[in-house]
């Protein structure tokens, strides 16, 4: 009876020269977060009452998230001190949720540390994205919380009739909310009479806002 290799073994293949690359590179990735968590940076955002949230397994290691207790002032002047130099990069904090009081800023992992052998791929539409994701330098998002106001412009509101109510829905559009809203959040809905005016039902619905939104340091203007 003939033996079969294992498909691993049937050099050269180029799905396995493709993972052996890719284990490579999420070794590469590894060494270059061991080397963070022992430096000077990673006791510094200690110092800051720092908190380091999670890595997603799935993302193979691609961001490590960070949160602050310290003011934006204090945090951006101390993540400034700790850039290499020549690897500077701006660190600004925007908010991205209107019930989240956590802005955030994403920052490269080589600002802080040198990571070599990481260099985006072409974005040969042949690779999955989650390979092409292991050739990108891994990055930091740092959040502190941070004020925002908005304008009440930037609520809308639907409604429709259903029987002899008036179901109405107030979303929130703005261009700083991320991806997961598609630009437009739900925010506030409640049921109301049928001979209810638009006007009062949209006063109604942003005074809900507005008390909830004075939890999450968000201030509503009209403007």
């Amino acid at each position: 009876m003939k033996k079969h290799e294992p498909l691993w073994c049937n050099w050269p293949n180029r799905k396995y020269a493709r993972d052996v690359e890719d284990l490579t590179r999420m070794a590469i990735r590894c060494d270059a977060w061991r080397e963070f968590f022992s430096s000077e940076t990673a006791a510094a955002f200690r110092r800051m009452k720092g908190n380091i949230l999670w890595f997603n397994h799935y993302e193979y290691f691609d961001k490590l998230l960070c949160e602050f207790g310290a003011s934006e002032r204090q945090v951006t002047a101390t993540i400034q001190g700790l850039m290499r130099p020549g690897h500077e990069k701006p660190v600004v904090f925007t908010r991205n949720d209107i019930y989240d009081a956590r802005a955030w800023s994403h920052l490269p992992l080589d600002c802080f540390i040198d990571v070599q052998g990481v260099k985006p791929r072409t974005k040969d539409p042949r690779w999955p994205a989650e390979i092409l994701s292991l050739n990108e330098m891994p990055f930091l998002r740092v959040s502190v919380r941070k004020p925002w106001v908005v304008s009440a412009a930037c609520f809308s509101m639907r409604s429709r009739r259903k029987d002899a109510r008036r179901i109405a829905v107030m979303t929130f559009a703005h261009p700083q909310l991320d991806d997961r809203f598609n630009n437009k959040r739900w925010v506030a809905d409640a049921e109301f009479p049928r001979d209810m005016t638009v006007p009062e039902m949209k006063a109604h619905l942003l005074a809900t806002v507005r008390k909830k939104c004075g939890t999450c340091l968000v201030t509503i203007e009209e403007r």
